[in-house]
């Protein structure tokens, strides 16, 4: 097995960065909008959304127990909130913030979105949620994961090594025999997972088509054209697909975890200090700023 060698440690420097007074949780992306949770966990005070030029709103939260798993699906916002035993799905606009809640369940929910379609993972069910309600797209014989949505479709994780391709109507499109422990991600005709060390992007049939060696046990964050994003501990690491480039970001007073997204080859993120009186760090660097990560 080849591992990959230790990458070079680059400093980030964003082109804009919002400071919180609480800490900020994992980064949501679509539409060059990101959003997160801002707040101590499990209590959560509000979702903080922001563009590369800046803040566009702060909606509130609709209950006081929230996990971290917040979508932002082009002008919607879903969230899940802890009520005793029960799970809600809670879904809103950035237009019209007072959160609707969609599902109430027992089952661990996984929410994924993008651009018109949220969708939700609630053990072995399959849900979809719209504006006007849910909509149940079907049920299989054991838990599932909702791993991503790209278009009008979603991506399931069966099991560690089985993924599934479903429509927006609950249809299954395709069923694939992929290892992604390290989680998988639906890209256009591309399927891209990390497994045994390494990031593999496969064709819609199962087939690699390109292989990249990782560090460690790596996460699976994000993908975007040639450039992935993937965690090691509590490092992100940036790489480059077309030459195998690989650097560790170092975020400037990183206490814990850092969190990131792509967008048109530019990142957003979200980590936290670990002093000061605004912790929380919630920014963008551009696609330049990037390019001279990978330079260095």
């Amino acid at each position: 097995m080849v591992h990959a060698p230790s990458p070079p440690i680059v400093a980030v420097q964003p082109a804009a960065e919002i400071r919180t007074a609480s800490p900020v949780n994992e980064v949501t992306v679509d539409g060059g909008l990101a959003a997160t949770l801002v707040g101590e966990t499990p209590s959560w005070e509000y979702v903080l959304v922001w563009s590369p030029k800046g803040i566009v709103v702060r909606p509130n939260l609709a209950c006081d127990r929230q996990e971290s798993d917040l979508v932002l699906a082009g002008d919607r916002l879903a969230h899940v909130c802890f009520e005793g035993n029960t799970n809600t799905v809670l879904t809103a606009t950035l237009h019209r913030t007072t959160s609707v809640p969609q599902l109430h369940t027992s089952a661990f929910v996984v929410l994924a979105g993008h651009g018109s379609l949220i969708a939700g993972s609630a053990g072995r069910t399959l849900w979809r949620f719209d504006p006007a309600g849910k909509t149940k797209l079907r049920t299989y014989t054991a838990s599932i994961i909702a791993l991503d949505v790209d278009g009008a479709r979603i991506l399931i994780g069966r099991n560690k090594s089985v993924l599934e391709i479903v429509s927006r109507s609950g249809k299954t499109l395709t069923t694939l025999k992929i290892p992604h422990l390290g989680g998988a991600l639906l890209r256009g005709a591309h399927i891209a997972s990390i497994a045994n060390h390494r990031f593999v992007l496969s064709d819609l049939q199962g087939k690699a088509v390109r292989t990249r060696p990782v560090v460690g046990d790596a996460t699976l964050v994000d993908v975007d054209g040639d450039l992935v994003v993937y965690s090691f501990g509590t490092r992100l690491h940036l790489l480059r697909l077309s030459d195998g480039r690989d650097v560790a970001l170092r975020f400037k007073g990183q206490f814990g975890y850092a969190s990131a997204k792509l967008w048109r080859g530019g990142v957003f993120y979200t980590y936290n200090g670990s002093s000061g009186s605004k912790p929380g760090h919630a920014g963008f660097v551009s696609a330049a700023g990037v390019r001279a990560l990978l330079r260095r």
